[in-house]
């Protein structure tokens, strides 16, 4: 990830949905009730150059996929991280060792891990290369930046 500087949005209140989440996660910061995960199975050959283009073309496009969601003085602020690059987790699993039930269990792995609200991005990327032709792509992101 890199943040070379972060601006805040014009206007800086958030949703009602968004502070309840906020609230929740504050009150539970190992809660992954809200992290959105989506696993798509790609089929035929796959430019990972391009797949990161695309995700960075994305983030720039929608600015509340930079967002994040630190308090002052305990009220909730919306913070959007201009220059914010997310990478893409690149894995290789093409030598046949990880079974379905392994890849099934990677993404729940995934769907569990929690998100700091108060820190940038709050949205992640994985791609597994299972063959040359197959791939996994992976998005999991915290639901307080898809309620816009």
């Amino acid at each position: 990830m890199n943040t070379e500087s972060s601006t805040p949005f014009q206007n800086t209140e958030i949703s009602t949905a968004q502070k309840n989440m906020w609230l929740l996660n504050a009150l539970d910061k190992n809660n992954t009730s809200y992290v959105i995960t989506l696993a798509f199975d790609l089929l035929g050959s796959l430019n990972p150059l391009a797949l990161e283009k695309s995700i960075q073309a994305l983030l720039d496009r929608h600015p509340i996929l930079k967002s994040y969601y630190p308090s002052r003085q305990g009220v909730p602020i919306k913070v959007m991280e201009q220059n914010l690059k997310v990478d893409l987790d690149r894995i290789d699993i093409s030598d046949g060792q990880f079974s379905e039930h392994e890849l099934l269990n990677y993404v729940n792995q995934l769907s569990n891990s929690v998100f700091d609200i108060s820190k940038p991005p709050l949205i992640r990327f994985s791609l597994l290369k299972l063959s040359p032709q197959r791939h996994v792509f992976i998005v999991s992101m915290h639901h307080i930046i898809s309620d816009g």
